[in-house]
């Protein structure tokens, strides 16, 4: 996101963000459900990848015959939907320039890298993109529908996101037995998916627990705390932060849940002031915010600059707190990787270059980026790491590809090298697969145009 803009227009950024960070970077976080297939427990360090895939290695040998062992899978092929938010579509209704690129000019030459050399274990990947508005669910649900039962893939990359949409992704993994990589979901979705559901980041239970952690080892806590959640999903967090804060020793004035709808800015707006009334009154330090949207900010930068702010899904915010007005005024810690760890990732690098030799992209690290130029640093960055995730598990399955196969494969990954991250790894009731996580802060200066900067070292959560 570029420039300044109106208020309407950050509340309309607002919503945006909402609607994709309680899924996206974010990562998701309860417990494994009794199906075994969706996130998380805990986690460790790292070590395997698609960059070595695509250098010609296809794994478990094929010495069984390829047969037509799964929905989506034949002989010869395995097809994946790839599953987006229509920019296009968000920006004609909302008049937004967002900072999101088209996933399919990514995943396409990453898949014929993949299929280039060899494919999984000798089947080639064809994949389809479809693209769905995430407001309600009608839009997701057409989608879902035609990914499963008029076309019948094997897997669902990405996900569905949005008020409304984030609910179908139960159409994937329990109506239709369909394995999603990507996006996360709550604990109850995990309990009734019946299809392998792995997330690409980490859990929401264990980022905001982390959080909790780095603060404390900066010394960072405020004495007097309060928790508050944006939405009910998020609200069985809340029981486990105050713990942590108590224990590190925080004191937890009051905890809550906000009842306004994300969809109603003036009443979501509202509703935080009254938050914010009651810190001031009780001397609280610091608001622990799960749930991200922009009221915290912009009413503390307005009313209430003395109160810290901590938000373990802050870095997905960063595009939309550039546009809050007097931002520089709130201390803003949250959770993240910084870019410039990646100088060092030679698979995150090469699936870069196979992007870049394909197309006319140019890939600029988030340290580099120019204000105007288009922002594809994240989206390489999560196309590549699901499909070596893919790829990995699926290659260990062997030639019998099924979801039973696939997730027994996955479970026996344990650490794996993953691309843009420092540390990750799979294995039985653990999901969600990033391990580590930093601390940042908002630097309303950093980079030229505001942006989260590392507090203290990068640290693992095992």
């Amino acid at each position: 996101m570029h420039g300044r803009r109106t208020e309407t227009t950050v509340r309309y950024t607002a919503i945006l963000v909402s609607l994709l960070v309680l899924t996206t970077a974010c990562g998701s976080g309860p417990s494994s459900p009794t199906t075994t297939v969706g996130p998380p427990a805990d986690a460790s360090d790292s070590s395997a990848s698609l960059p070595s895939s695509t250098a010609g290695s296809t794994g478990t040998s094929a010495s069984a015959p390829l047969t037509a062992s799964f929905t989506g899978v034949t002989p010869d092929t395995i097809t994946i939907a790839v599953v987006s938010v229509d920019f296009e579509k968000l920006r004609d209704v909302f008049g937004v320039d967002l900072d999101y690129q088209d996933p399919e000019l990514v995943m396409r030459p990453l898949i014929d890298d993949l299929n280039a050399n060899g494919g999984i274990n000798g089947r080639k990947i064809k994949a389809i993109y479809r693209k769905f508005l995430p407001v309600g669910a009608t839009d997701a649900d057409r989608v879902c529908i035609e990914v499963t039962e008029d076309i019948g893939v094997f897997a669902v990359f990405g996900g569905f996101v949005g008020p409304g949409a984030q609910e179908v992704n139960l159409c994937l993994t329990e109506t239709h037995d369909t394995m999603l990589i990507g996006l996360p979901g709550t604990a109850e979705q995990y309990a009734r998916s019946t299809a392998p559901w792995i997330v690409d980041g980490m859990g929401q239970r264990r980022q905001s627990l982390a959080l909790v952690s780095l603060l404390a080892d900066q010394n960072l806590l405020a004495d007097k705390v309060a928790v508050w959640s944006s939405n009910s999903d998020l609200y069985p967090l809340v029981p486990d932060v105050k713990a942590a804060l108590e224990a590190a020793g925080s004191e937890v004035v009051f905890t809550g849940v906000q009842s306004a709808p994300a969809s109603d800015f003036i009443a979501s707006d509202d509703e935080y002031r009254l938050i914010l009334d009651k810190a001031q009154a009780e001397g609280v330090g610091a608001v622990y915010w799960l749930g991200n949207g922009l009221s915290p900010p912009k009413l503390h930068a307005s009313d209430a600059p003395e109160i810290a702010i901590y938000d373990p899904f802050a870095d997905q915010l960063v595009g939309a707190l550039r546009d809050v007005p007097d931002i520089d005024k709130v201390t803003f810690y949250g959770t993240g990787t910084f870019p410039k760890i990646f100088r060092e990732d030679p698979l995150l690098d090469r699936c870069i270059s196979i992007v870049e030799a394909a197309t006319d992209i140019v890939v600029q690290r988030p340290e580099d980026y120019q204000q105007g130029q288009p922002d594809w640093y994240q989206d390489v960055t999560t196309n590549c790491e699901q499909l070596e995730i893919f790829r990995l598990a699926a290659t260990a399955a062997g030639p019998n590809l099924t979801n039973d196969t696939f997730l027994a494969a996955a479970e026996s990954l344990g650490t794996v090298a993953l691309p843009g991250e420092l540390a990750a790894s799979i294995r039985p009731g653990k999901y969600d697969v990033s391990d580590a996580t930093g601390l940042v802060r908002f630097d309303a200066a950093a980079n030229g145009k505001g942006d989260f900067v590392p507090i203290g070292p990068t640290k693992v959560f095992d």
